[in-house]
């Protein structure tokens, strides 16, 4: 029985293809897993600060909630981060100051969103989505 020599014995596959002005890629696997670091500090009306600190593997968290027992009518001002891990150059930021002329506050930008509200006994809950560009996804650019 004889053997083949495929190495020698295939020929590549010509691939018919228009030139385009247009580059294509695909970051390689899934990527690593990433994991976000949430840091909220709120100012309150009386001028102390609180900070909140929350580590996700999600690109939101629910940063206050119900049992962390603050008062949403003291709520004053915000500042958030999220730093993506490992560590990349990825840090977003956002501030704002919080109105109370209803039972929530929202605020968004390019990066976040952020919703203050509360419950029937005025608790305050805080979520923030992170709503940066994914880079786990197929690009399509000009060349440069």
């Amino acid at each position: 029985m004889s053997t083949r020599n495929l190495v020698s014995e295939t020929k590549p596959i010509p691939i018919n293809y228009t030139k385009t002005c247009y580059s294509f890629s695909d970051p390689p696997g899934p990527g690593p897993k990433r994991t976000y670091i949430f840091s909220l500090d709120i100012t309150l009306k009386n001028g102390s600060l609180m900070k909140f600190n929350k580590l996700e593997s999600n690109k939101y968290s629910y940063i206050v909630d119900i049992d962390d027992d603050i008062n949403y009518n003291n709520l004053n001002n915000f500042s958030v981060n999220v730093t993506e891990l490992p560590m990349t150059d990825n840090t977003y930021s956002m501030f704002g100051e919080i109105s109370h002329n209803s039972s929530t506050f929202t605020q968004k930008d390019e990066n976040f969103y952020i919703e203050f509200s509360q419950n029937n006994n005025g608790n305050a809950i805080c979520t923030c989505y992170l709503t940066g560009v994914d880079f786990n996804t197929i690009f399509i650019s000009p060349p440069n």
